[in-house]
């Protein structure tokens, strides 16, 4: 007899669920729990808190992102599915598009957010549990909220209690659309960045991995950017290089004088 749900039972390109490491890692987490719900809670966690957040570079299959143990957005929500999956429940996707200058929230730096596209996706996990869908979020991952959740709303630890969604708490006027339950995002995880990721994913993800790892006390970006920009002088001088040129770049397309700035997102 064919599940109900059969199609959030399938692998795909990306959700490469029978990967053998995916299938070891999904089996030994949840060997000695009892029901699903208790699986895909232990899933959750060890998504959220193993695969440290990153931007850009989202089109891999859910057993690089294991392999890796960072990825987006994008990429966790595909290894939650697929570990899901690999125990036997049916899992899927949810597909936010967003404002992309606000999504981040205001640990996002100035000159970062003029780059940025005015929309974003936001990908996120979905699950079936008990006869009915569950929207579930483990993009964050335990450290970088640490971090930054103090200032940034949008950086809140994600708790689940397997009965209720737990999703970021993003601004639903921030929201343009939601869609969901998604079988598979093939389509979305394929797409190329318009203008390349390069040097502009680099500095993102110097500044997430800065982030984190940052232990002075700051309560804004006022206060985080000098910090940064010392970082990057300090330790990765052709990225402080890149920020001085960003920089001049914004000057002069304010004052019409760079008109062929394209935004992009870092």
């Amino acid at each position: 007899m064919t599940h109900p749900q059969a199609e959030y039972l399938k692998t795909t390109w990306y959700c490469d669920y029978d990967h053998p490491e995916i299938i070891r890692q999904s089996r030994a987490l949840t060997a000695n729990l009892s029901c699903d719900t208790e699986k895909a809670v232990a899933i959750f966690y060890w998504v959220r808190d193993k695969i440290l957040y990153r931007v850009g570079h989202w089109q891999k299959r859910a057993s690089e992102t294991l392999y890796e143990r960072e990825g987006t957005c994008t990429n966790a929500a595909n290894l939650f599915v697929a570990m899901c999956r690999a125990v036997g429940i049916p899992a899927g996707y949810g597909v936010l598009r967003v404002s992309g200058k606000r999504y981040f929230g205001p640990v996002m730096l100035p000159l970062f957010r003029a780059f940025m596209k005015e929309e974003s996706v936001h990908i996120y996990g979905a699950v079936f549990l008990e006869g009915r869908w569950i929207q579930v979020d483990p993009s964050d991952d335990y450290e970088f909220c640490r971090a930054t959740g103090h200032f940034n709303p949008t950086a809140q630890l994600v708790d689940w209690d397997g009965r209720n969604d737990a999703m970021l708490p993003l601004d639903p006027a921030d929201v343009m659309e939601a869609i969901w339950p998604e079988a598979h995002i093939n389509d979305w995880m394929a797409k190329s960045p318009k203008n390349g990721m390069g040097a502009t994913a680099l500095m993102g993800n110097t500044y997430v991995r800065f982030l984190r790892a940052n232990r002075e006390p700051v309560s804004s970006c006022d206060e985080l950017e000098p910090l940064f920009v010392r970082h990057l002088l300090k330790n990765r001088f052709y990225l402080y290089l890149c920020w001085q040129y960003l920089r001049l770049r914004l000057v002069l397309h304010r004052t019409g004088r760079d008109p062929g700035m394209v935004p992009d997102v870092p």
